[in-house]
């Protein structure tokens, strides 16, 4: 079964705007459907067991799910954008 972006943001109590950046940086596995973005259960199911973010080693302590969120929400919030003028 596969998952729109809404369905899996309400899932991981996200923003679902957070998920699009997520699948084009490969942070998430998903498909692409005809251009539209889905996320496999099975596969989201073992994704936090598997995720490792780049720059941490494996033991590290955002060894958890949730960890893992909010590292990625923090970087993703947090990153410095030059606009040019």
């Amino acid at each position: 079964m596969l998952l729109t972006v809404k369905e899996l943001a309400q899932q991981l109590h996200i923003k679902s705007a957070t998920l699009y950046p997520w699948a084009a940086q490969q942070k998430i596995p998903c498909v692409k459907i005809h251009g539209v973005v889905r996320f496999e259960i099975e596969t989201i199911k073992e994704w936090p067991h598997t995720y490792v973010p780049l720059g941490y080693r494996q033991n590290s302590s955002l060894n958890n799910f949730q960890g893992y969120v909010r590292q990625a929400l923090y970087r993703d919030y947090t990153a410095i954008s030059v606009v040019a003028l």
